[in-house]
């Protein structure tokens, strides 16, 4: 499915004030700037937002012409950009360029129909002067705006050849009156070396000049622009998907909105990111790649555990990549790419093998502990090698850190991971209680709401239980159902699970027994006060009995319903049974 467009200015309506304020546009109050330089990543909007201005400067009866610069590498055409804009000023005001090009005749050479490739080549005589051309063409523009004011605008400035530089740093220094310019660039673009970066500063420098970085969208207009690329009905998940990974920038989610939910990085958003890696070199490649497997963020100590460089090369990759604007290094000493998508393109491009083959490397370098990272990473990389017994323990230990530290939402996640793994595994893992595990799950799912899915893996593990199966085993499953179906609108019986539950745990471990007693008095409610009662005194006889302690708490409910009327005094209860 192709990406989706919309001619719609979202999100930016304060930057198209600034620039109409500041180029004194629609106004009747001197302009502030006669040049504003428009920064921004790839994406980002520049292009819209100028389009916009190119309008909003028509209706005020300006008059606009744009020249744009071109990826042409080293072989990029001198003034290619200004040819473009002598073409239309040509078109759209041939007698004043006709008298302008009489007296300046060295101007016509860069006709746009002058530049196509032929047999003759200027020298000597022939040749362009550099200020001859600078002066013909501010004469150019001075002669144009006599009539109206005019706003030329240059866009992608990133890709102009060092002529097109010098002549804006001309433009820049040598206001034409009536005459405002904007030039954009990429400002993800200007790595350190890179030549306009040097420019842009001094052209700051000087007076008249303004600059303006477009930044990403906020979060609602990002919803907004959604809702303008795709009408229907979106899920709440929908929008965060596309929030998080778009990360405000309107080329990316018109791209993710028109991948229609794939999950994958569509392939024209994909090539647009990888052309950031293609100006790197192999080691450094290879270091972002590495970055890539390691997820949104990494530590140096990771990456010098699990990458085969010296320190003093690896260092050397991670600055270029720095440099470069793929990554960006935080004080914590860490690293991520400077767009999450460019990370998922990386990724995404690897072969098949040489992803295994980088996840096993950080499975070492975690369970060997060479390095220092959470349960969580390691049964990420576990399960991206294929390394399923590791991965299952992972999961595990993951989420009963979750647990420990009041998250269950994210417990669950890890033990229905691990669950999967167990299902799916080609040998068994003895170490494993497959039902406790299932039971962990429950809980967790249950503790963040999501009962019915604690529900649905209770029954799965149950149908799953051999028919010669331990009695324990259905015994604890069924405790846990029945204490689950309490907690739900059902057709089922919690009350007959809970009690067939009772009779496979007698003569089994005491906890256990009087944990499915406590359930069975849950499950008999205030219908039954009696029987409750009597059931939760058992439990409680049995927890006293074994010293189990932690179930028997305050003042039981049971009782003080079974006997109304009556003064209530303290007694023991089971937990939970209140």
């Amino acid at each position: 499915m192709p990406a989706l467009r919309t001619t719609d200015l979202i999100g930016r309506d304060a930057e198209l004030e600034h620039l109409t304020a500041q180029l004194g546009i629609r106004t009747s109050e001197p302009a502030a700037a006669r040049a504003v330089l428009v920064g921004g990543d790839a994406g980002v909007g520049k292009t819209r937002l100028l389009m916009a201005l190119c309008d909003t400067a028509l209706e005020a009866d300006w008059q606009v012409v744009a020249g744009h610069c071109l990826d042409l590498a080293d072989s990029s055409l001198p003034y290619l950009p200004f040819s473009e804009i002598l073409g239309r000023l040509m078109a759209d005001h041939p007698d004043v360029t006709g008298r302008v090009l009489e007296v300046h005749p060295t101007l016509a050479r860069l006709q746009p129909g002058r530049r196509i490739r032929s047999s003759e080549t200027a020298s000597g005589d022939q040749a362009l002067d550099r200020g001859n051309v600078y002066d013909a063409f501010g004469h150019l523009l001075a002669a144009v705006a006599e009539q109206a004011p005019v706003l030329v605008v240059v866009e992608d400035a990133h890709w102009a050849d060092e002529s097109t530089r010098d002549m804006l740093s001309f433009l820049f220094s040598r206001p034409v009156p009536g005459v405002a310019l904007v030039v954009s660039y990429r400002s993800d673009d200007l790595h350190r070396r890179h030549p306009l970066r040097r420019q842009v500063a001094e052209w700051m420098r000087l007076r008249g000049v303004d600059r303006l970085q477009v930044e990403p969208l906020a979060a609602d207009d990002v919803r907004r622009l959604v809702r303008a690329l795709h009408p229907s009905t979106l899920s709440e998940a929908e929008y965060v998907s596309i929030v998080d990974r778009a990360e405000g920038n309107p080329f990316f989610i018109e791209e993710l909105v028109g991948a229609a939910w794939s999950g994958q990085v569509p392939g024209e958003l994909a090539d647009v990111l990888l052309v950031h890696l293609d100006r790197l070199d192999e080691t450094t490649r290879r270091v972002v790649r590495l970055v890539s497997v390691a997820g949104r963020q990494v530590g140096h100590g990771l990456l010098a555990a699990v990458s085969d460089l010296g320190s003093a090369e690896l260092e050397g990759a991670l600055r270029t990549a720095v440099d470069a604007h793929v990554l960006v290094a935080s004080r914590g000493g860490t690293y991520a790419f400077r767009h999450a998508l460019l990370g998922e393109a990386v990724y995404d491009d690897l072969l098949p093998g040489e992803r295994m083959r980088l996840h096993a490397a950080f499975v070492a370098a975690l369970g060997e502990g060479r390095a220092v990272g959470t349960a969580a990473e390691l049964a990420q990389h576990a399960r991206r090698a294929d390394d399923r017994p590791v991965a299952v323990r992972a999961s595990i230990e993951a989420g009963e850190e979750a647990l420990a530290v009041g998250g269950p939402a994210e417990a669950a996640t890890h033990f229905l991971d691990a669950l999967e793994l167990v299902d799916t595994t080609r040998e068994p893992l003895p170490d494993i209680d497959a039902f406790a595990l299932a039971r962990r799950c429950a809980e967790a799912l249950v503790a963040s709401g999501r009962v019915p899915k604690a529900v649905k893996v209770l029954r799965a593990r149950l149908a799953a239980l051999p028919a010669e199966g331990a009695a324990v085993d259905r015994g604890q499953l069924l405790t846990a159902l029945a204490s689950a179906l309490l907690l739900t609108d059902t057709t089922d019986s919690p009350r007959e699970i809970a009690a067939e539950a009772v009779e496979l745990l007698r003569g089994g471990p005491p906890k256990l027994l009087a944990r499915a007693l406590l359930v069975h008095a849950q499950s008999l409610g205030g219908w039954h006060a009696d029987e409750a009662r009597s059931v939760a005194l058992q439990a409680l006889e049995l927890a006293e009995r074994n010293d189990l302690t932690s179930l028997a708490v305050e003042p039981a409910r049971h009782r003080r319903r079974a006997r109304p009327g009556r003064r209530r005094e303290p007694e023991r209860r089971l937990a939970g049974c209140g």
